[in-house]
């Protein structure tokens, strides 16, 4: 067998020449890989800034897009506004009486209309929302003042569909600080896909507690609820459900993206618990103190 030779073998001359040359060899190695880590480096900064720009840019198109929408709703809202009261004139029969013929036509014309001004209200609310422009208002204030104008347009809205609308209240009403105007738009439409989403017959429900430091509010329905595969994009923009299209044909997909916005700027939370064909339940959680103390609003 042959034998490994020692450093004593090669001699102390042979030994250092072969030890430089392996040392030459590993710096040489290292200077390679030193080098493709600095060019990796440096491609990878470079991508960085690439995508820096380009998000950069993407935020300008975004608030450029926000201020089109913005300006092109407004310039519609006045006339369409006045489209509606001239619809709304001959639906009172402000200009005299009309025929069956008449009257089909009318209705038909102030529902669109109506539809109409209600997106381009959505669309105003969300540009001013994304564009820090609503103008919110927080102050330590009731909570009863909302319930007592939005209840009476829920009851009236679910009665002609034939669902019944009860709410669960505490003896003391909540007292909080928030924004009653943005809150109130959060709660029009919640309770509006409730509604609008429940077949005859079904059931709304409303309730306000507390829960520690905060005031929760629960909004559950019967309705068509969400499909699974499509409940993580409840909250994004122009959402809607693939079963809500069959069910309602009109819909702006833009209510649920307005209040998540408006709750998360009140440093609160809100979530979906849904099941297709069984209802949905909304979770609203509001902090006492609103969002002054935690955002130094």
């Amino acid at each position: 067998m042959r034998e490994r030779r020692s450093s004593q073998d090669l001699g102390p001359e042979r030994y250092a020449l072969l030890s430089r040359a392996a040392l030459n060899q590993s710096e040489t190695e290292l200077s390679k890989r030193t080098e493709e880590l600095e060019r990796l480096t440096e491609r990878l900064l470079a991508r960085e800034r690439e995508l820096v720009k380009a998000n950069e840019e993407l935020k300008e198109l975004d608030r450029i897009k926000s201020e089109f929408v913005a300006v092109a709703a407004h310039q519609l809202r006045t006339p369409l506004t006045g489209i509606r009261w001239s619809f709304q004139a001959l639906h009172d029969l402000s200009m005299g009486p009309l025929d069956h013929e008449q009257r089909k036509v009318v209705d038909d014309g102030l529902r669109v209309t109506l539809r109409a001004v209600q997106l381009v209200t959505n669309l105003l609310n969300v540009a001013r929302i994304e564009g820090g422009r609503f103008g919110f208002s927080f102050r330590h204030q009731l909570f009863v003042p909302i319930l007592d104008a939005l209840i009476p347009r829920v009851k009236e809205q679910a009665e002609k569909k034939g669902i019944s609308v009860s709410w669960t209240m505490p003896h003391t009403p909540p007292e909080f600080v928030f924004d009653a105007d943005s809150i109130a738009l959060v709660l029009d439409n919640v309770f509006d896909n409730a509604v609008k989403y429940t077949p005859p017959g079904g059931k709304v429900h409303f309730t306000i507690g507390e829960q520690g430091d905060s005031v929760l509010i629960v909004i559950t329905d019967t309705g068509i609820g969400i499909p699974r595969t499509e409940e993580q994009s409840v909250f994004t923009k122009f959402f809607r459900a693939s079963n809500a299209l069959l069910f309602q044909t009109f819909g702006t997909g833009l209510g649920l993206y307005m209040a998540k916005n408006v709750i998360l700027r009140h440093s609160g939370s809100i979530s979906i618990e849904t099941k297709e064909g069984s209802g949905t339940k909304v979770t609203i959680k509001l902090p006492r103190e609103g969002p002054s103390r935690r955002e130094g609003v």
